[in-house]
């Protein structure tokens, strides 16, 4: 007797099924691959920070756990200089997102193309350079050039954030509290924490520290430096999404501005023209050297288009 088995509710959205054309009393399996982008429907959800006492406990609490004997010169003051503070309710389009960060075989096939610039396959510790890696040591430019390759774009940073905490705007993509082996994450460098010690940082360069060698990798997570995407299986955000905290940061199409989003509409934001003259691109998620704290989903840095970082990648989206 031939039967069709259908088990659902798989991981990432697979089903696994036998074909009903396989011999009498044999069960062939066919493993159904998530789709590349996740869909993200439309509605309102809380951008930014809150700064409410109980949200800004939390982020004192994990900063100090990051930090350690520097957190007392950091911490509290840091909270003045996140260009995030002060959540917004923020109606965002439906649109898709890639479940995943573009790798550098994705990449690879732009290239080969003719379209994308050969630079970033070039650029760099060639450790980084793994098929199944995230693309990394990418321009915003690059970003731009492949997502429109593919007919696609970058996200907006509003879209982005959207894609990375759901609708009820959770800290981390997998919840509001701090998970172990959800995140390819880093930690402070303890070579040069007596430094900082004795001549403290500005707390605004805390998010861009790394090029100094203030973080440093962490092994405890399963992995010492980037991942292939999705191997922190229990990370995904609400709509699938993975990696959104961590492995490697990503490029948004948003201009950065410390002032965070100071005279942007509550619609559909997106800031296509730089503000007081400040012409670095947004940069969302993380990476695999960035402590906890820069994690949070809600956490924004700036880098300049032109700029090239192993910690940096991107993914894509496009309208619905």
């Amino acid at each position: 007797m031939r039967m069709a088995l259908l088990i659902a509710g798989v991981a990432g959205g697979a089903t696994i099924e036998s074909s009903a054309g396989a011999k009498p009393g044999s069960v062939q399996i066919l493993a159904h691959q998530p789709s590349e982008m996740v869909f993200v429907g439309s509605g309102e959800f809380s951008m930014g920070m809150p700064e409410t006492e109980k949200e800004l406990d939390f982020f004192i609490r994990l900063c100090v756990s990051d930090f350690r004997r520097i957190a007392s010169r950091l911490c509290t003051q840091q909270l003045t200089t996140i260009p995030s503070r002060g959540a917004r309710s923020v109606e965002v389009s439906s649109f898709y997102i890639d479940r995943q960060e573009v790798r550098v075989r994705d990449y690879r096939r732009c290239v080969r193309a003719g379209v994308c610039d050969v630079d970033p396959l070039l650029f760099g510790d060639q450790r980084y350079h793994e098929d199944a890696f995230p693309i990394v040591n990418v321009t915003w430019n690059d970003a731009v050039t492949y997502c429109g390759w593919r007919h696609a774009r970058l996200p907006t940073e509003a879209e982005w954030e959207k894609a990375a905490r759901g609708p009820k705007s959770l800290r981390f993509p997998w919840g509001n509290r701090w998970a172990s082996g959800s995140a390819n994450h880093g930690q402070l460098s303890f070579q040069l924490e007596f430094q900082l010690l004795a001549e403290p940082p500005d707390p605004a360069s805390l998010y861009n520290l790394h090029s100094l060698g203030l973080y440093a990798a962490d092994g405890s997570d399963g992995h010492e430096y980037v991942s292939i995407p999705g191997a922190q299986v229990w990370g995904a955000s609400p709509y699938g999404a993975v990696d959104m905290a961590g492995n490697v940061s990503e490029w948004v199409a948003d201009y950065f501005s410390a002032e965070g989003y100071k005279g942007l509409p509550d619609a559909d934001p997106v800031r296509d023209v730089p503000l007081n003259n400040e012409k670095s691109r947004a940069v969302r998620g993380g990476s695999w050297m960035a402590p906890r704290t820069l994690l949070l989903s809600y956490i924004r840095q700036g880098a300049p288009a032109d700029e090239r970082s192993y910690l940096r990648g991107f993914r894509c989206a496009k309208d619905r």
